[in-house]
């Protein structure tokens, strides 16, 4: 039996009061009240907006964009070197993003993990993809 993470149900709460509070500020009859109220929305939206920036990082952080760029890049049916080459693409001697560390480089897999870049989080960001003929048959992305 799963039960629902409390971050969710704080954010919904959450979302639910920032609604209601909408529809007083729509309501209202004074200035007073309709700034009260939009206080309120702020205030109750918070933890929703919380949880999506912890949900989707790529959205504040340039590290998680450049890096699922790099995997969008990655097409089943790519050599090694073109891999390699999509990497060098994303992350270029001294562009502003660090490459991925290399954990596996096999004949059946080829294993990056994002650079943390000085940060201690995220620290297992990983892209794997299996290889086959030296072709890459089949790509996934691990969130941390």
């Amino acid at each position: 039996m799963s039960s629902i993470h409390p971050a969710f149900i704080v954010a919904g709460v959450g979302l639910l009061l920032a609604l209601a509070g909408l529809a007083a500020a729509f309501a209202a009859r004074t200035h007073l009240v309709r700034v009260l109220a939009t206080i309120s929305v702020c205030i109750f939206i918070a933890p929703s907006v919380l949880l999506f920036l912890a949900l989707h990082p790529a959205v504040i952080d340039p590290r998680f964009r450049t890096y699922r760029a790099f995997y969008n890049d990655v097409q089943v049916g790519m050599t090694r070197e073109q891999v390699f080459d999509a990497l060098e693409r994303r992350y270029s001697a001294g562009g502003a993003r660090q490459k991925p560390k290399i954990l596996d480089d096999t004949s059946t897999a080829l294993n990056f993990f994002m650079n943390p870049e000085g940060s201690r989080e995220p620290n297992c960001e990983g892209v794997f993809l299996v290889m086959s003929g030296g072709k890459v048959i089949s790509k996934c992305y691990s969130p941390d």
